[in-house]
């Protein structure tokens, strides 16, 4: 028989400190030329060979490229950049770096007119340029779904960093805040870091409506996207804006104290109505509908596609003859459900096998859990019936990966052998 025996602590042994031996004399001499390289600039005879030495001629025709496609692609206006005009663009850039005048139009504006500038390109051709200049090749991104949503979600993460932050009502309470646009299958299609108060300028529509037209910034317009989100993000105007000036159709939940007017039936009515009864309203000029719904306490929503009809059944808890029952349930409620736990979804799929190494570098947690999601993309929308579970997926893509590393490094040696 085993007996427990008493846990005895045991005693902290203090390290030594090194000692060192001092002598007066001088040190032996040894070789510590630098092994390194650094570019022979005495190759460089002008500011435009130092230039060349880090922005090559590709990189300035792929820019090329890229701006005029993405001209074409916002607004399909073919603007014909060429590689002679973005030099002369880069140059009228870096002058202004110079100047520093208040305002951008005042290079041309008669009385302070500065010829350099203004005769080397017209102000409504800098300001288009400026515009469209793109780098990425957005071709290249992930193709994004029809239904999106956006929400917060925390990298978790519980060292010294100065925008760490602390959201109760998450599943890793600290961390890095992101805001996340996620699709319906739980990808994540973009995210913005949240570095603190006052590292990005406010506009007068808010933080919310800010962070929500820089994610959707690449989304292509007019495509009729449906867009999601929670009362933090939704305003009248945002959702007006989308509709006009995106082509992207949108919903949310939408606090009582930003209806911008709309009268509604009071709480005290609704709820001798009982649960399910409903109350709305339309907004001709921005065709924005607002809805009211009183389920165990009232809701707002607002959306520029759908509001009240048609209404279906959803069963709910009723704590007073403790069973469910069925409760009318309108469009708007039924698609706002249905579509925003996207970015709850991605967060699940991040927590099933998170990969948990301790790091001081809070970046490293990124990635760690972007892989799974961008993997199991087809697997979640249920496309091919032969993908294998969650676990033997990431075995499997490790086994192929490592493979691929190996054939690459072999091919690279025979190449050296060669």
């Amino acid at each position: 028989m085993l007996i427990a025996q008493p846990t005895i602590a045991k005693k902290k042994v203090a390290k030594e400190a090194k000692q060192y031996k001092w002598i007066k004399t001088e040190p032996e001499p040894r070789n510590i030329t630098w092994k390194g390289s650094m570019p022979h600039y005495d190759e460089v005879q002008t500011p435009l060979d130092l230039f060349r030495m880090f922005i090559t001629e590709d990189i300035l025709s792929n820019i090329v490229d890229q701006t005029n496609l993405n001209a074409m692609r916002k607004k399909n206006l073919a603007l014909k950049l060429s590689l002679e005009e973005l030099h002369r663009f880069l140059g009228v850039q870096m002058l202004m770096s110079i100047l520093k005048i208040p305002a951008i139009r005042m290079y041309w504006e008669n009385g302070i007119r500065y010829s350099p500038v203004a005769d080397t390109m017209s102000r409504d051709r800098f300001i288009s340029l400026t515009s469209f200049f793109h780098i990425c090749d957005d071709t290249l991104m992930i193709p994004k779904g029809e239904i999106q949503s956006i929400d917060e979600q925390m990298i978790p993460f519980k060292g010294t960093i100065g925008f760490r932050q602390y959201l109760k009502d998450k599943p890793h309470s600290w961390g890095v805040k992101i805001f996340t646009t996620a699709g319906i299958s739980g990808i994540v299609y973009d995210i913005e870091i949240y570095t603190g108060k006052g590292a990005v300028e406010i506009s007068e529509l808010g933080q919310g409506t800010d962070v929500v037209l820089r994610l959707v910034e690449n989304l292509p317009r007019f495509m009729n996207f449906k867009l999601f989100f929670d009362n933090f993000y939704t305003g009248i105007d945002l959702i007006h804006k989308f509709r006009v000036e995106y082509g992207i159709e949108s919903c949310g939940t939408i606090r009582s104290n930003r209806m911008r007017g709309a009268v509604l039936d009071t709480d005290a009515n609704m709820k001798k109505k009982g649960r399910g009864s409903v109350d709305f309203r339309f907004e001709r000029h921005s065709e924005v509908s607002v809805v009211k719904w009183y389920d165990n306490k009232p809701v707002h929503l607002a959306s520029s596609y759908c509001a009240v009809t048609p209404i279906d059944k959803c069963q709910r808890w009723d704590g007073t003859t403790r069973k469910y029952v069925e409760v009318d349930r309108p469009r708007i409620v039924r698609d706002y459900n249905k579509s925003m736990g996207d970015v709850d979804l991605a967060d699940m799929f991040l927590e099933l096998y998170r990969t948990d190494i301790r790091s001081k570098k809070w970046y490293m947690r990124i990635p760690t859990g972007d892989y799974p999601e961008k993997f199991n993309r087809e697997k979640l929308k249920g496309e091919m019936s032969n993908l294998i579970d969650d676990k033997h997926f990431s075995l499997t893509l490790n086994k192929y990966l490592k493979k691929s590393t190996r054939l690459r490094s072999s091919k690279r040696k025979t190449e050296a052998k060669d």
